[in-house]
């Protein structure tokens, strides 16, 4: 029986959110930031459930997404790229995303 070790890492230093190493690995193979941030929602989400939140807020009486875990993924996006997004822009590309992540990152 041969064992892997799987290592987690925190996505952001400080915020005590974590993916998996492959996670990343996967979600930087993608061609767009965008593409990329939405391999990285998908780590802590289903397609199932993305669609029930429907949002990032919960607004329009719908659950949302965990605020710590949107905000992870959006200080993953500055520290990566290390460029402060224009911000209003930004947000609606990540719920863009999240409309469209109907299917599993890379596929």
């Amino acid at each position: 029986m041969q064992f892997f070790l799987v290592q987690m890492i925190e996505l952001v230093p400080g915020t005590r959110i974590y993916v998996y190493q492959n996670q990343l690995d996967k979600a930087m193979t993608r061609d767009s930031p965008t593409a990329r941030a939405r391999c990285i929602i998908m780590a802590f989400y289903t397609p199932e459930e993305l669609v029930e939140a429907a949002n990032l807020s919960g607004a329009n009486e719908k659950r949302g997404l965990d605020p710590d875990v949107v905000d992870a993924v959006i200080g993953w996006y500055w520290f990566t790229y290390s460029i402060i997004p224009n911000l209003l822009s930004f947000v609606f590309r990540f719920r863009t995303l999240i409309g469209a992540s109907t299917t599993k990152c890379g596929s």
